[in-house]
């Protein structure tokens, strides 16, 4: 049976500073935030 699973990567202050990864934000934890509180109109 497949077991649901979402990775949202919050690590990113692991790679800060580096080029390739640009600066980290907590754009995926504040997206995910509204989701999971906004109602149903």
């Amino acid at each position: 049976m497949p077991m649901c699973f979402t990775h949202v990567d919050i690590a990113g202050s692991a790679t800060e500073g580096h080029p390739l990864y640009g600066s980290p934000t907590a754009t995926p934890l504040v997206g995910l935030y509204k989701y999971m509180t906004q109602t149903e109109k």
